[in-house]
């Protein structure tokens, strides 16, 4: 993560299958809520997803948080929480870079590639007002 204070701009890189965590299912290493991104209200985001997968397109589609057994199996960019908070499938090598506003709410960093979301390959993205800068916890 790299951010300027001045300009309220927050970047992060996920890698797609960073290692073998959750079977590949992971971005930098990092599955379900082992990490959150947290970030103050109104900051510009850009997120650049690399997929690191040599065996399966992976994505990201910001999402809305879901109950456990209503996870969805499969999501495309129509679904993306805030307009143009997704990037398509990518495959081996691939990235893409999305931006979007921050908007305060706790929201999920979903894969949308079939059944990735269900094993688990999500990360929560708080948005939260008393933030002065972004922060990333770790579990």
């Amino acid at each position: 993560m790299h951010y300027n204070l001045a300009n309220k701009q927050v970047h992060f890189d996920l890698d797609a299958a960073w290692n073998a965590n959750n079977n590949g299912y992971n971005y930098n290493g990092y599955y379900q809520d082992d990490m959150t991104l947290r970030v103050p209200t109104g900051w510009k985001i850009s997120i650049t997803l690399t997929n690191l997968d040599a065996n399966a397109p992976h994505s990201i589609v910001l999402t809305e948080v879901f109950a456990t057994d209503d996870i969805p199996d499969e999501l495309t960019g129509e679904f993306a929480i805030i307009k143009r908070a997704y990037t398509d499938s990518l495959f081996a090598n691939e990235s893409d870079t999305i931006h979007f506003q921050a908007k305060k709410g706790h929201y999920w960093l979903f894969c949308g590639v079939k059944r990735h979301g269900i094993d688990g390959m999500w990360l929560p993205l708080n948005i939260e007002a008393n933030l002065q800068t972004p922060v990333i916890d770790f579990k």
